[in-house]
């Protein structure tokens, strides 16, 4: 369950810049 909480952290920090490149 860390590994989901670390994605959502990740997620929130960089922000949807990721996302878009994911």
């Amino acid at each position: 369950m860390v590994e989901k909480e670390n994605v959502a952290v990740e997620e929130k920090s960089l922000g949807p810049s990721r996302r878009s490149l994911g």
